[in-house]
């Protein structure tokens, strides 16, 4: 595996962790935080690690698309991502 590829992942365990600490210490707002920034990291090196390439983006429903995740995954992605894909649907 890839040294950056790797990175991503660790990152996105340690966010993970961070965001179970901010949850357990009721800090939610920080817990949120740390968890789309977990699973972007997540998704980033699978990313890398299917396509050979960084993403250049933040929109986890673009990465979704583009991996080809299931359907539940992507209505996840969603949740996770509102934002963007609420300024998708205004641009349409």
């Amino acid at each position: 595996m890839r040294e950056e590829i790797e990175n991503w992942w660790k990152q996105a365990k340690k966010d993970l962790t961070a965001a179970n600490n901010s949850l357990k210490s009721g800090d939610y707002e920080w817990a949120c935080f740390q968890a789309h920034q977990s699973v972007e990291k997540a998704i980033k090196a699978l990313y890398m690690l299917k396509k050979r390439r960084s993403p250049f983006t933040h929109d986890l429903t673009k990465m979704g698309r583009e991996l080809k995740f299931k359907k539940e995954l992507m209505i996840s992605l969603i949740e996770l991502n509102p934002e963007i894909t609420k300024r998708k649907l205004n641009r349409k």
